[in-house]
């Protein structure tokens, strides 16, 4: 079973049923069990502990929406790493990191 309601603050809420039990997140919350899931495969398969990340997020994404994956990234107990291309000094790493 999977619904979706409008919270209080006007946000989306995502109830879902898992082994009988009736759950109800945000959409950061599942984005950061998916980085969490991820971040266990990464470490799986690796052999080494993961706490930092790369995420690529469209420039055409809002304030919101960057926040909310960098919300996300918190949650799966990741460490972020913040460029901001337009500032880099070296055109070459630029034209790569745009890559």
């Amino acid at each position: 079973m999977r619904e979706m309601s409008e919270d209080s603050d006007g946000g989306v809420l995502v109830h879902l049923q898992y082994l009988n039990e009736k759950h109800t997140y945000r959409p950061v919350q599942i984005l950061g069990m998916l980085f969490a899931n991820f971040k266990q495969m990464a470490e799986k398969n690796l052999e080494t502990l993961v706490s930092i990340y790369v995420i690529g997020i469209p420039s055409y994404f809002t304030d919101l929406q960057r926040r909310a994956y960098l919300d996300a990234a918190h949650i799966a107990d990741l460490e972020e790493i913040v460029v901001d291309i337009e500032e880099m000094k070296n055109d070459k790493l630029k034209k790569i990191w745009k890559y």
